[in-house]
């Protein structure tokens, strides 16, 4: 029997690391003994191939001049190359609907599905829903990361998704509250991650309470970051990017995180999870999730200084018993049930 073609569009994949790149991937390694997948993606850095097949997946990179590919860059390589999507079975769009528009026209008889992933600065704006809202119109279903997308964007969820984790850890060294001593961040280093609010917590501290913390990740607050470490002594150290699994969060008391496929591996570990937000979009995002109920939300910087210094547990036994079936294998179901519905 001759396998689906599939062509997934993102932004960025593999071998990027991030919320998003990880989720493609680790789709596609689920699916891709029955389906043969091809990823198209910009070439995020020169030294990446433009053609290639990497565990089973083949992908497809798009050369761009600048970090942001341009529209036109993105449609004429696509116009070039119009036959990868006229003979797929399945077109599955991540964040970057706006690729098709141009061959819409031509796609009429191929199923195309949307994945939802994040949200746009503080708030979106009409433009960014009108966005949504035109994927969503001319999409066969959609896939929701999240609860939030139907309050800000007024998109209704075929399905609602978190992500996966690979490995599960039911048993905990912290089988009595203690005070924390060691805590770990793991997340871009920029705004809505919530980075400066915890090391503004940890500022107000005292400094004997001041727990160690290590961030893991990059981004455009680091050097600001960096500073702010330095000259407040702060006890944190800057680690750089690492592809993080559920398995490294066990040498940490607590996870400063606040995406959700951090937040799963860190519940995965068996570790508690502090998070934070800034706007209200951000409170949906984390409070609209089935998984809010095992995590400390902190309101302010004052109400996380508390929680940084409160003495902590194993976590929930019912907290265990959700996290256990949000397996990738159980993610990459609901992609394939979506597609051979509409088939």
């Amino acid at each position: 029997m001759p396998k689906t073609k599939i062509v997934f569009l993102c932004r960025r994949a593999w071998p990027e690391i991030g919320g998003v790149e990880n989720h493609v991937r680790e789709i596609s390694a689920h699916l891709q003994k029955t389906h043969d997948i091809t990823v198209i993606t910009e070439q995020s850095r020169p030294e990446l191939k433009r053609d290639e097949v990497f565990e089973g997946i083949r992908y497809l990179r798009i050369p761009v001049k600048n970090e942001t590919g341009s529209k036109q860059e993105i449609w004429s390589w696509l116009k070039e190359h119009f036959s990868l999507l006229a003979e797929a079975d399945v077109i599955h769009v991540h964040d970057v609907f706006f690729w098709l528009y141009p061959f819409l026209h031509r796609l009429a008889r191929t199923p195309i599905f949307t994945t939802f992933h994040g949200y746009e600065g503080d708030e979106p704006n009409w433009k960014q829903k009108l966005w949504h809202q035109a994927a969503d119109l001319f999409s066969d279903n959609n896939i929701c990361i999240g609860g939030f997308h139907k309050k800000w964007y007024q998109v209704e969820a075929g399905a609602i998704q978190y992500g996966g984790v690979e490995e599960i850890f039911t048993h905990s060294q912290r089988s009595h509250q203690k005070l924390p001593r060691k805590m770990v961040f793991v997340g871009r280093l920029a705004k809505d991650t919530g980075i400066m609010q915890y090391l503004n917590a940890l500022a107000l501290m005292p400094v004997q309470h001041r727990p160690q913390v290590d961030v893991f990740g990059d981004g455009p607050l680091r050097d600001n970051i960096a500073i702010k470490i330095e000259t407040e002594q702060l006890p944190v150290t800057l680690k750089g990017v690492k592809q993080w699994r559920s398995a490294d969060y066990q040498k940490y008391d607590v996870a400063l995180v606040s995406g959700y496929l951090t937040i799963l591996s860190a519940l995965a570990a068996n570790v508690p999870v502090i998070s934070t937000y800034q706007t209200d979009l951000k409170k949906d995002y984390l409070k609209k999730t089935p998984f809010a109920q095992w995590m400390r939300i902190a309101t302010s910087v004052e109400d996380l200084a508390v929680k940084l210094g409160e003495k902590v547990g194993a976590n929930s036994p019912e907290s265990l018993q959700w996290i256990t079936q949000q397996t990738w294998e159980n993610s990459a179901e609901t992609y394939s049930r979506m597609w051979h519905e509409k088939s």
